[in-house]
């Protein structure tokens, strides 16, 4: 009896020994899996960090690029602006010239030769300059065809356009789009009959 109890009570305290021993495994196990899940999730933190300072990054070099290349745009135009100036300055003046050269030749009293030869001077670099300035075209002609020549690459390059039209065939195409009843509206008319 002395020995079943002793067994007994060997017995039990091998099951607290193994029941203890079993805690501090489980109890160790679950400080591994807590101490995983903390590391996955600072590590998930950090690559989130990271993604967000690299997507802020790629915004600002996006955002640096488009304002480089929206500068260079506006510079473009620009020059090209201040270069037809320049250009359609010099035909004025060349024009204007040739005005005053003719009003002169009329109110000096030799109408022969002189006169004739600077008419066909005249009207010779009229005709040469480029847009045609002997025509007079309407405000909306000269309109498309500066949105034309500026933009006339784009539209070009897409297959739009073969080339750039002359300002006669502008104007003959605003003309037929403006004809009623067998004559040409005003400008002013067509608005009023558009609204």
């Amino acid at each position: 009896m002395k020995k079943s109890k002793e067994a007994r009570y060997k017995a039990s305290q091998e099951r607290k020994k193994a029941e203890k021993r079993k805690k501090r495994e489980d109890l160790r196990d679950e400080r591994k899996r807590q101490k995983m899940v903390d590391e996955e999730s600072k590590k998930r933190v950090r690559i989130e960090e990271r993604l967000n300072r690299l997507s802020i990054q790629v915004d600002e070099r996006l955002h640096k690029e488009a304002y480089f290349q929206r500068e260079k745009a506006i510079f473009l135009l620009a020059k090209n602006l201040s270069k037809d100036f320049l250009r359609r300055g010099k035909a004025a003046e060349l024009v204007s010239s040739q005005i005053v050269l003719d009003m002169r030749s009329t109110t000096t009293a030799s109408y022969g030769s002189n006169k004739q030869n600077e008419q066909e001077k005249c009207s010779s670099s009229l005709t040469t300059l480029s847009p045609k300035l002997s025509q007079i075209f309407e405000e909306d002609v000269l309109r498309v065809r500066d949105f034309i020549s500026t933009f006339g690459s784009f539209f070009i390059e897409r297959g739009y356009i073969k080339s750039i039209p002359s300002l006669d065939a502008l104007q003959k195409a605003i003309n037929s789009l403006r004809w009623e009843n067998g004559k040409v509206v005003s400008r002013m008319e067509w608005k009023r009959y558009r609204c």
